[in-house]
């Protein structure tokens, strides 16, 4: 994985040293934490067919770590708690408001924090010459698990739809 993310990081410098570790949960999916340690679970090992599609979800990965997203987060996380608050008061029924005004700037964020790590991705493989068909290939198998997994529930996620991400991918 060190050896992958070098390839794509040519010319970048994220400034820290990146951590891997394999986390052993089937589901298909990849997380960036803060100081650069990248959470892959085993379940994209399994639904990647190609290193190519690996590389796409290092690529996306490695755009979380470039842009500080996850220390971003947190710090915003934060400031939520107690900001909003301040600003409305304290009224009966004001929990329930403010959870609702939280979780509706956090699901919007978090989808343009996703197209921004999918855009670096696309750059990266490109560069890399590794083709950006293959995280299109890859979301295809994840929108899949995703409907099973998760039914109506798939419509509540915080992460853009799987065709929009495939069509940007596949462009």
């Amino acid at each position: 994985l060190t050896k992958l993310a070098d390839r794509i990081l040519i010319g970048i410098d994220i400034r820290y040293d990146l951590q891997f570790t394999v986390v052993d949960y089937g589901g298909l999916n990849a997380i960036s934490m803060p100081g650069g340690r990248i959470l892959i679970m085993n379940g994209i090992f399994q639904a990647a067919e190609t290193a190519e599609e690996l590389a796409s979800v290092v690529a996306h990965e490695l755009g979380h770590s470039s842009h500080r997203h996850a220390t971003t987060r947190a710090l915003r996380q934060a400031a939520a708690q107690g900001l909003p608050e301040l600003l409305i008061g304290n009224f009966p029924g004001g929990d329930q408001v403010l959870e609702v005004i939280r979780r509706l700037t956090q699901a919007r964020y978090k989808r343009s924090i996703e197209i921004e790590a999918d855009v670096f991705a696309h750059e990266r493989l490109r560069d890399a010459g590794i083709p950006v068909s293959a995280m299109a290939s890859l979301f295809v198998k994840m929108s899949l698990f995703e409907r099973e997994q998760l039914g109506l529930a798939s419509h509540l996620q915080t992460h853009p739809s799987f065709a929009d991400r495939i069509a940007a991918a596949e462009a």
